[in-house]
């Protein structure tokens, strides 16, 4: 389901359509999001955009170029390891969520 705020910073009466059957994001989707959304809204520099590890987002060599070559590092992380990369997850939000 589309977020309201993809859409902040639009015209008034602009829209942002998203489409995908399977409801899971593609790399086209992820391209155009990073395309036109995070690159056009960035700071001039570079910036470190922190990613799961989803084909979607860390396989496309022209998305990789794509971002590199508008100084956005891409850090995807391997998937699985979120007991070692955000143990607060596991520990504390985890039982929260459950209740």
């Amino acid at each position: 389901k589309k977020k309201p705020e993809f859409e902040d910073g639009l015209p008034p009466g602009g829209k942002v359509i998203m489409n995908e059957k399977s409801a899971y994001v593609t790399t086209d989707i992820f391209k155009t999001w990073l395309q036109n959304h995070f690159i056009a809204r960035k700071e001039p520099g570079k910036v470190l955009l922190i990613l799961d590890g989803h084909s979607s987002h860390c396989s496309d060599v022209e998305l990789l170029d794509l971002a590199s070559s508008n100084d956005v590092i891409m850090l995807c992380l391997p998937s699985h390891t979120t007991h070692w990369l955000q143990p607060l997850d596991r520990s504390f939000f985890k039982p929260l969520k459950t209740y």
